[in-house]
C-alpha cells in the first residue's frame, strides 16, 4: 500500500478511535475507497475496527461509503460479523445481520461466527445465529478452542433448542461441582518425585505434582516421609498431617483460633505455631538420633543444630 493510502488509512483509524463522525466522512468522501483500506499495519480493516469497539454508526457510515460488509481482518480472518459475536454485542451483530452479513463465512481457523460466540461463552449472541440459520458443531470440535471451561454439553443443548437464558451460571455448574470436589479432596505433594524433576520444576516455578493421600502408601504418605516433603507441603499450604491427627484437627479447635494458610489452626502467629514445630523437630531427632530445632517466621523455615 501507498504512502498515500497508508496515511489514509491512518487518519481513518484516529478517527474511529476517537469516534469522530465528521472526520470520517470527510476522508472517505477525499478518498474514494478508503472506506476499505488495510489498516492498523494491514491487520484489520475501518469496519472491524468499528465493530470490535461497538461504534454502530462508524460502521454504518463507512458501509454508507463502499465498505465490504464481509471483508476480513487480515490477522485472523475474523468478518465484522465474527467481531460482533466475539464481543457479545447483540446490537452490532442485529445490524450487521440485517445490513446483508453472510453468517457462512469461516475465519482462518475455519469457525464462523456461531462457533466464535459457542469458544466465547457468548450465548446471547449464539442465540442470534442460530436464529440466523447456522447451526452448532458437534461438541468434540469445541473442546480445544474455548477461551474458559464450562459446561460445553448444556450450552450446546440449550442453543440446539433455542432456549432463553437469563443467568449464565446455568453453563458453569457442572464446572463449579467439579471444582468444588475437587477442592475437598485431600491432596498432597507427590513426594516420590526426583530430585531431577525437583529441580527442573522449581527453576520454571512450575506447580507441585499433586496426588490424593490416600493413594500414597502408607510409608510415603507426608507425615511418615521425609522431613523435606513435610516442610515443602507447609510451604504451599498443605498440612501434611491425615484429617483427625492431633495436628491436623481445625474442626476441633476453630473457635478463638487464628486460621493459617497450612490448614493448621494457631491459637495465635507465633505460640501454636512453635508448639508445632517442636513436635516435628522431636519426633525428627527420635528418628535419627540428631539434635534439631526449627523457627518458622511466617514464610520462613530455618534448621539449625
Amino acid at each position: 500500500m501507498g504512502a498515500v493510502k497508508t496515511k489514509v488509512a491512518k487518519n481513518l483509524h484516529a478517527s474511529i478511535r476517537k469516534d469522530d463522525l465528521e472526520r470520517a466522512r470527510m476522508i472517505l468522501e477525499k478518498y474514494p475507497g478508503s472506506a476499505n483500506y488495510p489498516m492498523s499495519s494491514g491487520n484489520t480493516t475501518a469496519l472491524c475496527r468499528a465493530t470490535y469497539l461497538g461504534k454502530k454508526e462508524m460502521a454504518d457510515l463507512f458501509l454508507q461509503y463502499g465498505a465490504d460488509i464481509n471483508a476480513p481482518a487480515a490477522k485472523s480472518g475474523n468478518t465484522p460479523l465474527m467481531w460482533a459475536a466475539w464481543r457479545n454485542n447483540l446490537e452490532m451483530l442485529e445490524f450487521l445481520l440485517t445490513k446483508g452479513a453472510d453468517v457462512t463465512v469461516t475465519n482462518d481457523e475455519g469457525d464462523n461466527a456461531l462457533d466464535i460466540a459457542i469458544e466465547r461463552v457468548s450465548y446471547e449472541a449464539a442465540l442470534m445465529l442460530k436464529k440466523s440459520g447456522l447451526d452448532p458443531k458437534n461438541e468434540e470440535y469445541y473442546l480445544d478452542r474455548v477461551a474458559t471451561e464450562f459446561d460445553l454439553d448444556v450450552f450446546i443443548q440449550y442453543l440446539r433448542e433455542e432456549i432463553e437464558v437469563n443467568d449464565k451460571n446455568v453453563f458453569f455448574q457442572k464446572v463449579k461441582l467439579r471444582e468444588q470436589q475437587e477442592t475437598e479432596r485431600d491432596k498432597v505433594i507427590d513426594p516420590r518425585e526426583s530430585w531431577k524433576h525437583w529441580f527442573k520444576r522449581t527453576a520454571t516455578f512450575e506447580e507441585p505434582p499433586m496426588v490424593d493421600r490416600d493413594e500414597l502408601p502408607e510409608d510415603k504418605k507426608p507425615h511418615r516421609a521425609s522431613l523435606f516433603n513435610k516442610v515443602e507441603n507447609m510451604m504451599n499450604g498443605i498440612n501434611p498431617y491425615p484429617p483427625g491427627h492431633k495436628w491436623n484437627k481445625k474442626g476441633d479447635r476453630e473457635a478463638n483460633s487464628v486460621p493459617n494458610e497450612n490448614n493448621v489452626i494457631f491459637r495465635d502467629d507465633n505460640q501454636e505455631r512453635d508448639e508445632y514445630l517442636d513436635e516435628e523437630c522431636k519426633e525428627r531427632d527420635k528418628e535419627n538420633d540428631t539434635p534439631a530445632s526449627m523457627i518458622f517466621k511466617r514464610d520462613q523455615m530455618t534448621l539449625h543444630d
